[in-house]
């Protein structure tokens, strides 16, 4: 609940420009459900992002395992393919893998 008033917290301080980065670290475990912690910061995003177009969320210290960090993400996305592209970074520091993808366009 901390990490989560954190990241919206940094959210609201974000200003406005073109691209959107979401930074999620998981674990190597995979599971095909997406956590309640993770689908409120989701919703919270949403919320949140209705008045900008750059979103950076740091949950660099929360855990979320690679399939959930991918489902949650392309569920994001999904939302947004009549906006402004916006800019995914997950990124898990244990495996040194980044995945970057662009959804939406202009």
């Amino acid at each position: 609940e901390v990490l989560l008033e954190r990241a919206v917290g940094e959210l609201r301080a974000t200003v406005s420009v073109r691209f959107a980065v979401l930074y999620a670290v998981f674990e190597g475990n995979i599971t095909n459900e997406i956590s309640d912690d993770f689908q409120l910061l989701l919703s919270q995003i949403r919320e949140l992002s209705l008045s900008k177009s750059e979103l950076i969320i740091d949950v660099a210290n929360v855990d979320f395992c690679y399939s959930t960090g991918v489902k949650a993400f392309l569920a994001l996305g999904q939302d947004y393919l009549d906006r402004p592209p916006l800019k995914f970074l997950i990124s898990n520091k244990m495996w040194q893998i980044t995945i970057w993808t662009i959804v939406g366009v202009s």
